[in-house]
Parts: structure tokens; sequence; C-alpha cells
């Protein structure tokens, strides 16, 4: 018996719910940051953070691309598994500058770690699921 394809508004719902549960995930990890997690002493000489601010940004850069390119396109048409597939992968890139941030919090102390949080929140609005894109995909 084969399995018979995913509908497009299920696939849609499924990956909405990735979609909440990780945006979510960047609250949890500021709650940890804010009330758990002691700073340790600030580094005077934040290197580590810099250069984790460039490559969340890069993160970002590579979410939208990774969205895109397994997404739905008018000149194109994609399986329902590949535009499933490059959301998922664009939002794993777009949780990674929230985990940088906990990791600058945690070995540096900087304090403006809250930096990171906001561009995965900005990363992760970017990468809402469209309804379109699942509508316009191949079973």
């Amino acid at each position: 018996m084969t399995p018979s394809p995913a509908a497009p508004e299920k696939t849609y719902t499924f990956v909405l719910i990735i979609w909440a549960v990780m945006f979510a995930s960047v609250g949890m990890y500021y709650y940890l940051v804010r009330t758990v997690l002691q700073p340790p002493k600030t580094d005077p000489n934040p290197l580590l953070a810099y250069i984790l601010l460039s490559l969340s940004i890069l993160m970002v850069l590579a979410s939208l691309y990774f969205r895109t390119r397994f997404g739905a396109s008018e000149g194109q048409a994609r399986t329902l598994a590949k535009v499933q597939a490059g959301y998922i992968i664009a939002l794993a890139f777009a949780e990674a500058p929230a985990l940088y941030g906990l990791v600058v919090f945690a070995t540096s102390g900087w304090p403006q770690y809250w930096i990171f949080f906001s561009i995965s929140v900005i990363a992760f609005i970017l990468n809402f699921p469209r309804r379109d894109a699942f509508e316009q995909a191949s079973p």
C-alpha cells in the first residue's frame, strides 16, 4: 500500500506549528538569560560576540535563500515535500542567532546579547510560512 500524498493544507499547518514552537523557543532562551543564567565577568574584548554577530546575519540570509530555493515559485513548481523541507531548513537557520546569543551571554557576558535574539525574531518574521507557497506546490 503506497502512502497518499499529504494535502497542502495539512503540510502548511504542520510547518506553521513548527514555526510557532521555534519562535517560542527564542522567548524561552531570552527567559533563561534574564532569570536563570548568571553572567560571567564582562570581557573587555568581545571578539567572539562580533564574530557570532556577523555569522548571525549570514544565517538570516541563508534562511531566506533556502526558503526560496526549495519553495514553489511562479516559474517552477516544487513538490510539497521540498517546500516543507525548505521552510524547516530556513527555520533552523533562523533559530541559530538566538543560540549564538545564549553562547555569547554565557561565555563573555556581552551586555548587547539581546541583539542576537532580535535578529532571530526578525528572521522568524521574514520566514513566516506563506499559504500560497504550499498551494502552488505539486503533491
